[in-house]
């Protein structure tokens, strides 16, 4: 499993991978296959094509055994959770944890002393 930050530039910004095994570029290959996702619209802001208008997370990828779920933050950054492929997962304390790294990720760089 691992979670990634994406920038408005479509930028890794961060990534933190929860396994030791080989399948790290699988994992790598997800998160980026997850980026085709987050569509451009005609105000050139990100939106996600399965959702409604204020919706900001969804399940946008499914392979073999992951799946992957998308958060649009403001400001076009992107948060992509990527865990095992499970029936039933709990999709509000995905959205949780995804709203958490988000108040992290602006309380960062919203510091003035903040430095990447």
């Amino acid at each position: 499993s691992c979670i990634s930050i994406i920038g408005p530039d479509e930028s890794l910004l961060c990534i933190y991978k929860n396994s030791k095994d080989q399948n790290d570029l699988e994992l790598d290959g997800i998160v980026f296959c997850s980026l085709d996702y987050f569509p451009q619209n005609k105000s050139g802001r990100n939106a996600l094509p399965n959702f409604g208008r204020n919706e900001k997370f969804a399940n946008i990828y499914n392979k073999d055994n992951y799946m992957a779920f998308g958060y649009k933050a403001p400001l076009s950054y992107k948060i992509i959770i990527v865990i095992p492929f499970v029936q039933n997962p709990n999709e509000a304390s995905l959205k949780s944890i995804c709203e958490r790294v988000k108040d992290v990720l602006f309380d960062a760089i919203s510091d003035p002393f903040y430095s990447p």
